[in-house]
């Protein structure tokens, strides 16, 4: 049968990987954004639904003082005493803590704080039922306690189990019990081209843990030929067919040697297969580079094997960068939103005057109806959105009491309109859009149904080799009264993202 990565597309990294109640289920990390630590659920392992997300209350995540790239890092998910627990970090905040559900689907508990530093947590329940916190260490390795999950409190002195394969600074630790081997999984090599998944074993769970000498079993790094690149931070899970398989985050970069490669779309959930060979060590794929359409020895209905081939996408779900105000935006229905005029511009760290989803595919389009007419500074519109220092925004305006539309340009200190566009219509018959390919953003109107293109921009600066950062560049709404706030709020409609290519291998 075959398959397609990512399974997961966009800003999805750090993926952590369970199986429950008859489904399997994945969070990744999210960083500044609002809600917290999204829910996917699949019955397969290749057909991923957004089902919710772990941290959707302030009372669970406060992101005011987090800035970008920043927040929550690397959660991960397990089914320990019959309650699902999602451990994880904010870094910039609250530091670590967990949230518990008996529904992953439903409403999480407020968090349990851990005392400590570093970051990407993990949770590992025993066989005579102790729980183990495993981490990060900052000042190197990987560090491991036995916790007490009714209240978060450290039950053992801190002991270093791993101090990594090639770099003392590894992180992403996952332990599992496996036959009579407790397998300890990390990351290293950095969260970019070097990255990779290497493995350590020990007959105890509290090590010290052995390096598989064939580290790493899992990394693109050196592999010039693929442009899928960055593979790592894994987690394990054995499917009901009693296989094994692993998840973890990877990049898909495009550019040339001429004019460099990036990627913009951030880091995605891959899936591959694992076997475990002679001497009980696992191997990825059978050692073969990964790639966007995948060959296994698994066979399903042929129903079923279409359906994986011609997945489709998520709907829409919105994010905001800090927590999200409901007196400022709200959402009717996900088809129409109001957004109130704030001082606060989309170079702001975290703002609450605007809302985003994620781009999934490379090829795409962004467009809403925007209702009203904004009055002298005020400003709203779409943006296509990295970071606070590097968007593109297509703007409704005021201007000398005549309303334009403009494009805007901020790529690090680089600032400016490149376009301006004057228009005579009734504010209810436009539209903007952003449409964009591998290499280029288009941004535009429409009128009467005529669309019009207004500017474009590179999708190089809108990438982490650009603009740096652990996020994927999103779609946004907004609404802006540059530097003054304002009661009044703009409206947007018939708001809607597609994929222009369907059923591309390389564009899903």
């Amino acid at each position: 049968m075959k398959y397609r990565n990512p399974i997961i597309s966009g800003f999805n990294p750090d993926p952590s990987i369970c199986y429950a109640k008859k489904n399997y289920y994945i969070v990744t990390s999210s960083f500044e954004y609002f809600p917290g630590v999204p829910i996917y659920k699949s019955q397969d392992l290749f057909q991923w639904k957004l089902v919710g997300h772990c941290l959707t209350r302030k009372s669970q995540l406060d992101l005011s003082t987090v800035k970008s790239s920043q927040g929550i890092f690397a959660p991960t998910i397990r089914f320990i005493k019959n309650k699902f627990y999602m451990v994880t970090t904010c870094v910039g905040g609250c530091g670590h803590f967990y949230v518990s559900a008996d529904d992953p689907e439903a409403e999480w508990s407020d968090p349990v704080y851990i005392d400590g530093d570093g970051f990407d947590p993990d949770f590992f329940e025993d066989v005579d039922g102790t729980v183990y916190f495993t981490r990060q260490n900052m000042a190197g390795g990987i560090i491991q306690f036995k916790i007490d999950l009714m209240t978060g409190r450290l039950l053992s002195e801190g002991k270093i189990i791993w101090k990594g394969f090639e770099d003392v600074h590894c992180e992403g630790p996952h332990i599992y019990r496996i036959g009579e081997w407790y397998y300890l999984l990390a990351a290293e090599g950095g969260t970019h081209i070097g990255h990779m998944c290497v493995i350590g074993r020990c007959k105890q769970v509290d090590g010290v843990y052995t390096a598989y000498d064939k580290n790493p079993i899992l990394s693109h790094r050196g592999k010039t030929d693929s442009l899928i690149k960055a593979l790592g931070h894994g987690d394990f899970i054995k499917d009901i067919f009693n296989k094994w398989w692993i998840v973890f985050l990877g990049i898909r970069q495009v550019g040339n040697w001429e004019e460099g490669f990036w990627h913009n779309l951030g880091r995605e959930t891959f899936l591959a297969p694992v076997y475990f060979n002679d001497d009980g060590w696992p191997v990825v794929y059978n050692e073969h580079v990964i790639e966007l359409e995948m060959e296994i020895d698994v066979t399903y209905e042929p129903e079923i094997c279409n359906q994986i081939a011609n997945r489709k996408t998520d709907e829409i779900s919105f994010y905001s960068r800090g927590n999200q105000n409901s007196k400022v935006t709200q959402i009717i229905n996900n088809q129409m939103v109001e957004i109130q005029y704030l001082k606060d511009t989309l170079n702001t760290c975290t703002l609450s005057n605007a809302l985003f989803i994620k781009q999934k595919h490379f090829d795409f389009s962004f467009e809403a109806r925007i209702i009203g007419e904004p009055r002298s500074s005020q400003e709203f519109g779409l943006t296509v959105f990295m970071n606070e220092s590097h968007h593109y925004d297509i703007a409704f305006a005021s201007f000398l009491d005549k309303h334009q539309v403009f494009v805007r340009k901020v790529i690090g200190d680089i600032k400016c309109r490149t376009h301006e566009y004057q228009i005579e219509c009734n504010a209810e018959s436009l539209k903007l859009f952003i449409e964009g390919n591998r290499m280029t953003y288009e941004l535009g109107i429409v009128i009467n149904n005529e669309r019009t293109i207004i500017g474009k921009g590179m999708t190089k600066y809108l990438s982490s080799e650009v603009a740096a950062g652990f996020t994927g560049v999103f779609l946004g709404i907004y609404a802006s009264g540059n530097g003054i706030d304002f009661d009044d709020k703009a409206i947007f409609k018939e708001i809607h993202y597609a994929n222009k290519v369907e059923n591309d291998i390389r564009n899903i």
